[in-house]
């Protein structure tokens, strides 16, 4: 394996900085972390010839070397938070600043009894925390994370472990508003490594809405690294909106990982605007009989974007069902990834899965790859899957500018229906406002859209 001087440098970062971390002092933690680091310098970043990486290179991002950002960068004073949080949105509101939990801008008062919401870093920051609940169950995510990373970037979270969002909703409890996450990359975030772990447990019947966006304040070339990890118990129900809409500039790797158990229900909405380099890794376990898990994803990028979307629906139990749906609009020179793998287990019968990826491409150097991927092991499922590319329909240009359009205006158009079909089963009307805003403003930035290839 051929390692990056990135890779070398990182490694050594992690050893040089552990002492340092929140909770270094805990034999558990700390043993962790070196485990984590020992991995990432078996594994390495990923390459193109990891076949879930075959379409990825990250090469842009090796020429940077990544600094971990520390607590002191965490610089609230300069941050006017209503001009960042949600638009006309009434939610529980939680911070970070450059990967660190930020108490003075979040907003978590008033939580139900049974509803606990707290950094990681409070947590294995004080002693006193090492027998709760929440310190078990981030301590058992970030060992698992730590034992079976399938790539450089998971080892590289569990090795640089440090802050990120530990959320448990007990049984029965629907909260009354959103919970809202706000990352928030700062002005002088240039070649900062901003590392989140998050953790979210809803227990049996538990019902809520969780908001994940990401923003930067300025044009820099930072590198999120952020997991999100949710457990949901029998008939608890999560819905799960993420935009990402970073510096056009930056790097990002993100990752939703669930496990459901009976009835449940999780749906998650994945936007990906922001970012030079772009990947999100959605990985679905289907656990317990009758739960349901819904995919949605929009994607649109310009100039040298790369977007990868990597998903895995594991179906390990009968009656479980899923319905994934991606789309993506591509300009300039930027290009995507879709790549969805279904897997049906032995003695998962009537699973019923469903799996589509449409690409819209808008310019003669664009490209999209797709690989929509069934592994089938049981012989009573109704599973399809499908992937279209292609471009605008010439026919339908020509049947708007009969009616008095320009070509610009009518190409605009058939392009902001073909994101809508996604935008429009948002449910949550703060969000669906604020991602058609935000996809009108990305279809109509920079250039004029140009005519099909």
């Amino acid at each position: 394996m051929k390692v990056s001087p990135l890779a070398n440098y990182l490694t050594e970062q992690g050893n040089r900085v552990a002492h340092a971390l929140p909770g270094s002092s805990i034999d558990s933690v700390a043993q962790i972390r070196k485990n984590a680091l020992a991995r990432f310098a078996l594994t390495g970043l990923p390459r193109m010839t990891d076949e879930q990486w075959r379409y990825t290179n990250i090469r842009s991002l090796e020429k940077h070397q990544f600094e971990l950002s520390q607590s002191s960068d965490c610089k609230p004073d300069g941050v006017n938070i209503s001009e960042w949080r949600l638009p006309k949105a009434d939610t529980y509101l939680a911070v970070f600043l450059d990967g660190w939990f930020c108490s003075e801008l979040s907003n978590l008062e008033n939580l139900p009894d049974t509803a606990n919401i707290c950094s990681l870093a409070e947590i294995l920051e004080f002693p006193t925390n090492a027998n709760t609940q929440s310190f078990e169950l981030a301590l058992q995510e970030l060992r698992s994370m730590s034992a079976n990373a399938e790539h450089g970037f998971t080892a590289l979270g569990a090795g640089f472990a440090a802050d990120g969002l530990v959320v448990q909703v007990g049984s029965d409890v629907t909260l009354d508003k959103p919970l809202e996450v706000l990352f928030l990359s700062q002005r002088d975030a240039d070649t900062r490594f901003c590392n989140v772990n998050n953790f979210v447990y809803a227990g049996k019947g538990a019902n809520f809405q969780l908001i994940e966006r990401y923003l930067s304040l300025g044009d820099t070339n930072h590198l999120t690294n952020s997991s999100f990890t949710f457990n949901l118990e029998a008939d608890a129900q999560v819905d799960h909106y993420r935009i990402q809409n970073e510096s056009e500039c930056a790097f990002h790797i993100g990752s939703a990982k669930t496990r459901q158990k009976d009835s449940s229900r999780y749906r998650i909405f994945s936007i990906s605007l922001g970012a030079l380099l772009n990947r999100h890794e959605v990985i679905q376990s289907l656990d317990g009989e009758n739960s349901h898990c819904e995919l949605k994803g929009l994607y649109i990028g310009r100039g040298n974007q790369h977007i990868d979307n990597y998903t895995t629906i594991a179906h390990e139990c009968a009656d479980a069902t899923s319905d994934e749906f991606y789309k993506g609009v591509l300009d300039d020179r930027a290009r995507s990834v879709f790549h969805g793998r279904i897997k049906v287990a032995p003695g998962a019968q009537h699973t019923d899965a469903q799996q589509q990826n449409r690409n819209l491409l808008l310019s003669r150097n664009a490209e999209a790859d797709t690989k929509p991927q069934l592994e089938i092991y049981a012989d009573d499922v109704k599973c399809s899957h499908g992937a279209t590319i292609g471009q605008l329909d010439e026919n339908a240009v020509f049947y708007l500018r009969s009616r008095g359009l320009t070509e610009e205006q009518a190409r605009t158009m058939l392009t902001d229906a073909f994101a809508a079909e996604i935008v429009n089963d948002i449910e949550l009307e703060p969000v669906l406002t604020e991602v058609s805003n935000l996809v009108q403003k990305k279809l109509s930035s920079g250039n004029s859209i140009k005519e099909a290839a």
